[in-house]
């Protein structure tokens, strides 16, 4: 490429290019930071140059409002005055090192179930994401997956062909091999379990090196989507776990209903038999301390998640306390709080189950996804009305109040909002157990 920059961005070097675009590394000089700018190839004609801009922008406008650690950020959206005798128009996104999906497949061929499995947890919690904000990737393929095995980082890409979940998109579009069923039955729309299915795709190509669905030419790939199904995993690797099948074989499932409900739900079941291929065979095997971590965060994010207490949190939220949050661990019979000392943190049973005791009375007992502490948020210096004892092994999420001023002003927002809501049922609550004693 002759100029050496594109707007305000100096251009380093180029690091992809397909048959629509190119994209280069190139560095921002007022904000001092990498970045990857994508630009439609000279080659294009008038048509596929329109059609290409048209994305463009729709993926600035949709990619723009996402925040979200397995999502590219998109940053900016211009056009180059500096070219000679074109106007160049040009996306500029977060830079990301790494390789495209497709790229670490070819170099690696054979990748391990674990690797494979917590690649598509990441891409699930990407897809909860997008969807909660009821948009719909439309395009999920190896080649829009950034990956970097030496740091685990996963971040889906291009929304290009994006859109608003109750926007009725246009079928022929998207990539062949990751297409479901419904994208050739007039009678279905494209919904978040088409996302699922591509995904699926995706992750059955991961563990065979092949695509779910072959054939000879278009129509006979068409044909295996709507009515054949994949051959078995087993087939291109012998020792592959059933499980992992049968977890495929439901993303990949032909009736939408039939799949996972949920990219949440995806990521829960993934998250399972990840647990179960994590657990020491025998005694001599050691677990890594820091792949342990990251297992329990991948837990107590699908937890919380599907928590009702935080239904209203978007997921990027969800994860952000997971990573700040104190995850604990009670063993029975041990006081988690104490009546009568100040409230400073409030708590989410994950696990386990507690009793509420007042006065040395039990007065109510709490299990999983009960929530309890959130009057030392609301009010400064109160102190505990009851303390809260364990009567299992008991995990809880710890929000104390140091905590909270390290969260970001939107969560600390929705946590208060939560806890002025918890505080006013439970009066509300409270005044009518009154009411009735004086009847």
């Amino acid at each position: 490429m002759a100029a050496t920059k594109i707007g305000r961005y100096e251009v380093e070097h180029k690091i992809g290019e397909g048959a629509f675009g190119v994209v280069y590394k190139a560095r921002d000089p007022v904000l001092d930071r990498a970045v990857a700018i994508k630009v439609p190839s000279l080659t294009l004609n008038d048509d596929e140059l329109a059609s290409l801009i048209m994305e463009f922008y729709r993926e600035a406008r949709i990619g723009a409002q996402f925040r979200h650690s397995n999502i590219v950020t998109v940053y900016d959206l211009g056009v180059n005055e500096h070219s000679e005798n074109i106007k160049m128009h040009y996306l500029v996104m977060e830079y990301v090192s790494g390789m495209e999906l497709k790229d670490y497949l070819k170099q690696v061929e054979k990748i391990e179930y674990k690797e494979v499995l917590k690649i598509m947890f990441e891409c699930c919690k990407a897809l909860d994401y997008i969807h909660f904000h009821k948009i719909v990737h439309r395009d999920i393929k190896l080649g829009n997956i950034m990956y970097n095995p030496s740091y685990s980082t996963v971040k889906l890409m291009d929304f290009g062909i994006a859109d608003q979940l109750d926007v009725k998109a246009a079928k022929g579009v998207g990539t062949l091999f990751y297409m479901s069923p419904e994208h050739f039955d007039d009678s279905k729309e494209l919904t978040f379990q088409t996302d699922i299915f591509a995904l699926g795709s995706v992750m059955y190509q991961l563990i065979t090196g092949k695509p779910a669905f072959q054939g000879k030419d278009i129509d006979a790939v068409i044909q295996n989507i709507q009515t054949k199904e994949p051959i078995p995993i087993q087939h291109y690797r012998p020792d592959a776990p059933p499980e992992l099948s049968d977890l495929v074989n439901k993303a990949l499932a032909k009736n939408p209903a039939d799949r996972y409900e949920s990219s949440l739900a995806f990521a829960s079941a993934i998250q399972k038999l990840l647990d179960t291929l994590s657990v020491p065979t025998s005694e001599s095997d050691e677990v890594d301390a820091e792949e342990s971590g990251k297992i329990q965060q991948n837990d107590d994010y699908v937890f919380l998640r599907d928590n009702s207490w935080f239904k209203d949190f978007s997921p990027s939220l969800i994860e952000e306390l997971v990573k700040v949050g104190r995850v604990e661990t009670y063993a029975a019979n041990e006081l988690i709080v104490t009546e009568g000392e100040i409230a400073d943190s409030f708590y989410t049973i994950i696990s386990g189950a507690a009793e509420v005791v007042k006065s040395s009375s039990v007065v109510a007992r709490m299990k999983a996804g009960d929530s309890f502490g959130e009057l030392g948020h609301v009010t400064a210096n109160a102190r505990r009305t009851a303390s809260i004892r364990t009567t299992e092994l008991t995990k809880v999420l710890n929000v104390g109040i140091d905590t909270l001023e390290m969260l970001s002003p939107e969560n600390q927002a929705m946590l208060y909002k939560g806890f002025l809501k918890t505080t006013m049922e439970r009066m509300t609550a409270l005044q009518e157990s009154m009411n009735a004693c004086d009847v």
